[in-house]
């Protein structure tokens, strides 16, 4: 008997994992994007990517983000802000970019890292190198404000 609720599959949106134990019934999709929100891990014709255990995370490769880091973003408490609670059992958070590498847009290649607030904490692309605010200069950081 074939498992219909836990197992890899490749059909017309690629190949891709599936975890559905907490459903009655079986996976069916019928749109890419009901691979994107609901397998483990997948490889299609726009991307691969990974989610974590608990899918507070994902790690997509992709021909529109390059390489790209998502967290799920968290109330100043540490608890997981929840985007869509549908399936209790399968909540959906809100992710957040943490981290970018490839095109930043505007014809710039670089990486970027963000906080949980979405701040951008570390910017290096073809014009800049920034960490914090600061520029990041060979030998030397520099301020963006004057200390007096």
């Amino acid at each position: 008997m074939t498992d219909t609720q836990r197992f890899v599959r490749f059909d017309q949106y690629g190949m891709y994992g599936i975890d559905w134990e907490n459903s009655e019934e079986p996976f069916e999709p019928t749109k890419i994007e009901d691979i994107y929100d609901n397998a483990k891990f997948g490889m299609t014709w726009e991307r691969f990517f990974m989610k974590n255990k608990n899918a507070t995370g994902s790690i997509e490769v992709s021909n529109n983000n390059d390489i790209l880091v998502e967290a799920a973003k968290h109330d100043i408490n540490g608890d997981y802000i929840i985007e869509d609670d549908t399936d209790k059992n399968n909540p959906k958070y809100k992710m957040v970019e943490r981290v970018k590498i490839g095109s930043l847009g505007d014809g710039q290649y670089g990486m970027v890292i963000k906080n949980n607030d979405e701040n951008v904490v570390f910017r290096c692309d073809g014009n800049e190198a920034k960490i914090a605010g600061w520029t990041i200069n060979e030998g030397y950081l520099e301020s963006q404000t004057k200390v007096n």
